[in-house]
């Protein structure tokens, strides 16, 4: 089967409304909790199939993959400084799906001692060889980490992606400083329709977005693992990249990414005014262990 059902993971109740349906998948939203979730989704199987990618993959260590590495990189730094803010001294940090290593990068650079986890062989292989910097493939548990080892843990558009969060969260808990600091971004439930417009989807490739999150069921979700929540705010979304990418104005994706470092004054601006009614596109949660 590469289709699995799932109750609500955050309430247990399979008590749900259909929002969007995309066969054999749909987004549902839980009339108990209001979380969205896709069920069907796909199998954990399949799911690991799609993130494992080609192993064979040639990647050139010295060209940006994506285009986006100056993007990455500011933004990046922004989050690194308010994690440097809440964790005055500096120790070991997990950064969980670090992709292309863009913020382990970073981190090691302002003197972090730094570690990934990233199912994507590819992606691995290239933040190892260009950062330099301790990378497991594979899933969290598999990694089986000392308890209490890491001081800061992050997970920047990735929760949503996975299957069980609950069983993540719980190893993330243990191998938590009991001082240590919790990191989530993820897309929020704003995003579900503008994400999925346009795209077809279907067995061979199926929404990998598994959940949509908001402040609250983020929320519940961590305390309900024991956590408590110290800092959580919404982002807007300019969507300046996308746009041209929608409108085949590539001219205008190589303006932004090479005069970003004056335009993110602007994108901060606009994103301020998104705050202020209530538009923000994605969510970020800081968070620590309750004290016992």
């Amino acid at each position: 089967m590469n289709v699995e059902f799932s109750n609500c993971i955050l309430c247990g109740k399979d008590n749900t409304e259909e929002i969007i349906s995309l066969p054999p998948f749909c987004y549902v939203r839980c009339r108990n909790c209001d979380l969205v979730y896709l069920n069907p989704r796909p199998s954990q199987g399949l799911l690991n199939k799609i993130y494992q990618g080609d192993k064979f993959h040639s990647i050139d260590f010295h060209k940006d993959p994506t285009g986006e590495e100056k993007l990455y990189f500011f933004r990046f730094s922004d989050r690194l400084k308010v994690i440097n803010r809440l964790k005055k001294r500096k120790g070991k940090i997990l950064d969980i799906g670090s992709s292309w290593g863009y913020f382990l990068g970073l981190a090691k650079e302002d003197g972090w001692d730094v570690y990934g986890v990233e199912p994507t062989i590819a992606e691995a292989k290239y933040a190892q060889e260009r950062f330099k910097v301790k990378i497991f493939t594979g899933r969290l548990r598999e990694a089986q980490f000392p308890a209490q080892y890491f001081d800061v843990v992050s997970l920047w558009h990735v929760l949503e992606h996975i299957p069980d969060p609950i069983i993540e969260l719980l190893e993330i808990k243990r191998i938590l400083k009991e001082d240590g600091l919790l990191v989530i971004e993820v897309p929020s439930t704003r995003r579900l329709k503008d994400d999925i417009s346009g795209k077809k989807f279907d067995i061979n490739n199926p929404p990998q977005h598994l959940f949509y999150y908001n402040i609250s069921t983020l929320s519940s979700l961590l305390e309900k693992i024991g956590f408590h929540i110290i800092k959580a705010k919404g982002i807007g979304n300019t969507k300046i990249l996308k746009m041209a990418e929608a409108h085949k104005a590539g001219f205008l994706k190589i303006f932004v990414i090479k005069h970003f470092r004056y335009l993110r004054h602007v994108k901060k601006i606009l994103q301020s005014f998104k705050a202020i009614l209530r538009m923000q596109e994605n969510i970020i949660i800081y968070a620590k262990l309750k004290v016992q």
